[in-house]
């Protein structure tokens, strides 16, 4: 243990004077969601500022003077504009945001009738049909209200059904659904990104650099050393995972304060967090344990990129099938390798413990990892592996399996 020990501060000590990983495993996930958040959010509420203040502009056809004409000559977010020779050309090049055309009451019911035109490509045309909608919903309700009151009636004597509905969830728990949704896809990828720098890095970029010798060298066993490797990736990796926690909650917490919607707030119980933080360790020890046993084929850091990076975009399918409308952790999915931690994320972040399926994704997590790790020690006992002084490649995986078994055996 003491030798592994050394192994890896030496690693450590190593990786943080590299540049790449610092950005990679720290500054990153510390910083990027923070800001990315922040000018989502601050632009997001720029735009809607800028465009509630905007006035829409429309222009209005009607066969005769009508109470929805006047409604929105009466309202100030509208600008009624000259009748255009062609209003749905001006419609469609900008001009205008709305043609409205207003027919006049049929002598049988006294209904209006109305047709909008509008550009649903444009951000203010959109804002006009909104605005129409709630012109349209005002005046109704009031003629409504007027024709009732002719005959001596009032809304509530035609009233069949009033219902009324209620949120039983707290702010903090729609806060967690939020957060269940988006964050286990994020924390997986990000995890995933903060191993595959220092793996490479640590087997591969050392034979590049020509310091392999000076470890082994030192007279510490082959075992120990790749234990030292393996326990910084591992770190590296879980560090990526709990940086981008922080960040990402506390990212997800300001765009919702300045959104200032008192239904939501933004916050994971201690004990998801706990949960989420034992499974993620878990994780980061498998995911380290394949970048290992790539990398280990590797003889320049170039090279042990495009054998890492494969496995990291791979991720992303059973990753994206975790955030599939239906798709819950079950005694089924918890068997699927990744689809299975990044349910669980979900579910512990919403605060649900279904301790069966918890159960089999540890449990598979321990065994995949195991499996891994020992085939990566496998791997690297073959000294021109190990050197990179031989032409073996990732294909050369099951022959070295072979003859370690004979020689095991």
């Amino acid at each position: 243990m003491r030798l592994i020990g050394t192994v890896f501060r030496t690693e450590l000590r190593a990786a943080l004077r590299d540049r790449n990983t610092v950005v990679y495993s720290l500054v990153i996930p510390l910083a990027l969601y923070p800001i990315l958040f922040w000018g989502i959010g601050e632009w997001f509420s720029f735009q809607q500022g800028s465009l509630e203040k905007q006035k829409s502009r429309v222009v209005i056809e009607e066969e005769a003077r009508s109470p929805l004409g006047e409604a929105i000559a009466a309202d100030e977010r509208w600008r009624v504009s000259e009748r255009e020779t062609d209003a749905l050309a001006a419609v469609s090049a900008g001009e205008i945001d709305a043609f409205v055309r207003i027919e006049a009451p049929s002598s049988d019911t006294g209904t209006w009738s109305l047709h909008a035109w509008f550009d649903e490509a444009r951000d203010r045309s959109r804002v006009a049909k909104t605005r129409l909608g709630e012109v349209i919903e005002e005046t109704d309700r009031a003629l409504v209200e007027d024709r009732l009151l002719a005959y001596g009636e009032t809304n509530e004597t035609f009233a069949i059904i009033n219902m009324e509905t209620e949120n039983i969830a707290s702010a903090k728990e729609v806060g967690q659904t939020i957060l269940a949704r988006v964050l286990p896809m994020l924390l997986v990828f990000m995890l995933s990104m903060g191993a595959m720098h220092p793996a490479v890095d640590v087997l591969a970029g050392e034979k590049e650099r020509k310091t392999i010798e000076t470890i082994l060298v030192s007279g510490a066993p082959r075992e120990a050393i790749l234990a030292g490797k393996y326990l910084l990736v591992v770190t590296a990796a879980f560090a990526a995972l709990v940086l981008n926690l922080i960040g990402m909650v506390l990212a997800f917490k300001h765009m919702f304060s300045m959104m200032g919607d008192a239904k939501i707030q933004i916050a994971i119980p201690f004990t998801s967090v706990i949960a989420v933080l034992f499974a993620g360790l878990l994780f980061a020890a498998f995911v380290a344990a394949v970048m290992v046993l790539f990398a280990s084929f590797a003889r320049t850091f170039k090279e042990g990129q495009s054998y890492v990076t494969p496995f990291y975009l791979l991720m992303m399918f059973p990753t994206l099938l975790a955030v599939m409308p239906g798709v819950e952790l079950d005694l089924r999915t918890a068997w699927i390798p990744i689809t299975n931690v990044a349910l669980l994320f979900r579910e512990v972040i919403a605060g649900n413990f279904p301790w069966g399926p918890i159960a089999i994704t540890l449990g598979t997590l321990l065994l995949t990892t195991a499996f891994v790790i020992a085939i990566a020690r496998r791997v690297y006992a073959d000294e021109e592996l190990r050197l990179g002084s031989g032409g073996k490649t990732l294909r050369s995986l099951p022959s070295i399996i072979r003859r370690s078994r004979k020689r095991s055996a």
